[in-house]
């Protein structure tokens, strides 16, 4: 069996094997690094949601005031309508038949 001659040309990232601790250390570092910022950005997420979550409930409560105010004021202009259509008729003026 042949073998490439390129097949042994691989990048060599290390030319002493005491010089793997200090690579595994900076991976692990970077690693580290990269886990508080995933850390640190799911809580601000989480802080976000929570936040929309309380706008929607107070959004959601003020609608519901807003809907028993409308209809109040509704039953108002209805029970004012009929009190002026009540003094109306009271007050017609008839005319008797001639």
């Amino acid at each position: 069996m042949e073998i490439p001659d390129d097949f042994y040309a691989e990048e060599v990232f290390f030319k002493d094997p005491d010089e793997l601790p200090k690579i595994f250390e900076g991976l692990e570092e970077k690693n580290l690094k990269s886990i508080a910022a995933c850390q640190e950005t799911e809580a601000s997420i989480d802080h976000f949601y929570k936040k929309m979550k309380h706008i929607e409930e107070k959004k959601g409560n003020e609608l519901m005031v807003q809907e028993q105010n409308y209809k109040q004021t509704q039953k108002s202009i209805i029970a004012a309508n009929e009190s002026h259509l009540e003094l109306l008729n009271r007050n017609k003026v008839t005319v008797p038949d001639e």
